[in-house]
């Protein structure tokens, strides 16, 4: 059976450590052989990438596991690229929800008018 080789871009969200369960829960489903997580922030990434490889050394020990914030390193020989960060941080989402707010539209930011900057991203913010 292939394995895949996977990066995860905006590995210092804490959103990452979702992904990592679920790659030790369904690792027959969807074998790994390298995981790499990747972040311009390497100061948010630290406790993400040594929670992966705790989690990672106990559950999956046979994953190739790592984190960098070296951009070569993340996406040589990947399969899959999983692309989960926010342009502007959390502090642009705070903006992109609160404008349509004060405007008396929906502002959540999957639907209506705050879904746009994250739709667009780095061209938008």
């Amino acid at each position: 059976m292939k394995t895949f080789n996977v990066c995860i871009v905006g590995g210092g969200s804490t959103y990452t450590l979702g992904f990592l369960k679920s790659f030790v829960r369904l690792r027959e489903e969807f074998p790994l052989k390298k995981l790499v997580l990747f972040d311009i922030d390497a100061q948010r990434q630290e406790p993400i990438g040594k929670y992966g490889e705790i989690l990672f050394r106990e559950r999956f020990p046979e994953l190739d596991f790592s984190y960098t914030t070296d951009i070569e390193e993340a996406y040589t020989g990947m399969d899959f690229v999983f692309m989960q960060m926010r342009a502007g941080g959390l502090d642009m989402r705070a903006k992109d929800e609160h404008i349509p707010l004060s405007m008396g539209m929906i502002g959540q930011e999957t639907c209506a008018r705050a879904a746009w900057p994250t739709a667009c991203g780095p061209a938008w913010t």
